[in-house]
Parts: structure tokens; sequence; C-alpha cells
């Protein structure tokens, strides 16, 4: 028995991805959501340089400080998610040449 694509298609529309907490857009994003709460990307360089933004911060006012730390916090979460998308695509593509080597 085979299965059609429309088929596969016809299954995802009736089995949104709803059953993990969060609102989820894609299943990238999902992916990436869980990935990430169970590899938390976070190592000592990071921390430093969030220590050192806060030095720099402080002489700011407490709105400024909140809006230029949701900036970075932003930017740096957008780059994260970049990347794990980037990656997953290598990492199919890699997956195909692999496929195509001769055995």
């Amino acid at each position: 028995m085979s299965i059609h694509v429309s088929q596969v298609y016809d299954y995802l529309e009736s089995h949104p991805l709803t059953k993990y907490e969060g609102e989820f857009e894609s299943l990238l994003e999902m992916l990436h959501y869980i990935y990430t709460t169970a590899n938390p990307i976070v190592n000592d360089t990071i921390r430093e340089r969030f220590q050192e933004m806060g030095h720099i911060l402080k002489k700011l006012s407490v709105e400024e400080d909140d809006a230029l730390h949701n900036l970075v916090c932003d930017l740096c979460l957008e780059h994260e998610q970049l990347a794990f998308a980037h990656g997953i695509t290598v990492g199919m593509y890699l997956m195909t040449e692999i496929n195509a080597l001769p055995q």
C-alpha cells in the first residue's frame, strides 16, 4: 500500500502542531524550541558578554536599559533561529549526498 503526498498533507492539516505548549507557526519553530529547551545555548563567553553589556547599560535610564537589552536579546534569538534552520537545511543536503554515494 503506497501513501500519496496528498494524504500526508491532509493528515498534517487535520493534526495541527498544538500538542505542545506554545503556539508554533511551523514544525521548524517547534523543533527549535524543543531542541533549545533540552540543550540551552549558553556558555561562559555569552555570560561574560552579557555582564559586559550590563555594565554599559547601567549608564542608561531603566527604560532605555530595558529597551536595548530586549533588542539585543531579540537579535540574538533571530540569529539563533536562522542558524538552526540553516543547520537543518545543510544536514538534509548532506544526507541526500550520503544516500547518493555508491555502496
